[in-house]
């Protein structure tokens, strides 16, 4: 058997030959956010918890939106808005010929969101003059990288892959009763057969039997 190792490519995920899941757990995910919050993945101080509430929040809009980690690393401060109701964020969607900028809501019921709000008070205290909703540490005036996400999220949980959380979020919207067109219209997918591809299992077979599209009545906070 050949053994593939290395970071997922597509749809599929090889370890060691053997095909991974591609979600994230509920349980996985509180574990995420419990080691998040104690830092223990940093061995300096930091003072301000800047890097702790920062990585709360990548793990928090990662899991809300299920965007790609690029588009989650290169989010500006005026991207992000909350209304009396809702989380507001405006991604610049990859993958793209031409420059596709989205907003997308998320309603402030959701318990993740105040981990987004939390962050940006301490972020406007440790860079006020920064453009970047994710600062670089290190690299004046330039954002946090997609690599650097993909590895607070792999030392936390070396199990885990960042593309994982849009996976899930498919998922869970499968289950919640969506169709293919509101998956395309979520994930700014053009290919439909791309939604069953990210909805394999039961939720992919519910999507691939659907004869007709039938609209329904959407949730709170979408």
């Amino acid at each position: 058997m050949i053994k593939v190792r290395g970071r997922p490519k597509g749809s599929l995920h090889i370890i060691d030959g053997v095909y991974k899941r591609e979600s994230v757990t509920s349980e996985e995910l509180k574990e995420l956010f419990l080691k998040a919050t104690l830092g223990s993945i940093y061995k300096e101080p930091d003072p301000l918890d800047f890097r702790v509430s920062r990585d709360m929040a990548i793990l928090a809009l990662l899991a809300l939106f299920g965007k790609r980690v690029g588009e989650v690393a290169r989010l500006k401060m005026n991207d992000v808005e909350f209304t009396d109701e809702h989380l507001m964020v405006r991604f610049s969607v990859e993958k793209k010929r031409t420059p596709y900028i989205v907003k997308k809501p998320k309603s402030l019921n959701n318990p993740l969101v105040e981990h987004v709000r939390k962050f940006l008070m301490i972020r406007n205290e440790c860079y006020p003059e920064s453009e970047w909703l994710f600062p670089s540490t290190k690299l004046k005036k330039k954002h946090i990288t997609p690599h650097r996400i993909w590895s607070i999220i792999h030392t936390i949980n070396p199990n885990l892959w960042p593309h994982w959380f849009r996976h899930s979020l498919a998922d869970l919207m499968v289950q919640s009763g969506e169709d293919v067109i509101e998956l395309m219209d979520w994930f700014d997918w053009d290919d439909p057969r791309v939604a069953i591809q990210y909805t394999r299992g039961g939720a992919g077979r519910r999507v691939r039997r659907m004869g007709k599209v039938d609209y329904w009545a959407k949730s709170e906070g979408r």
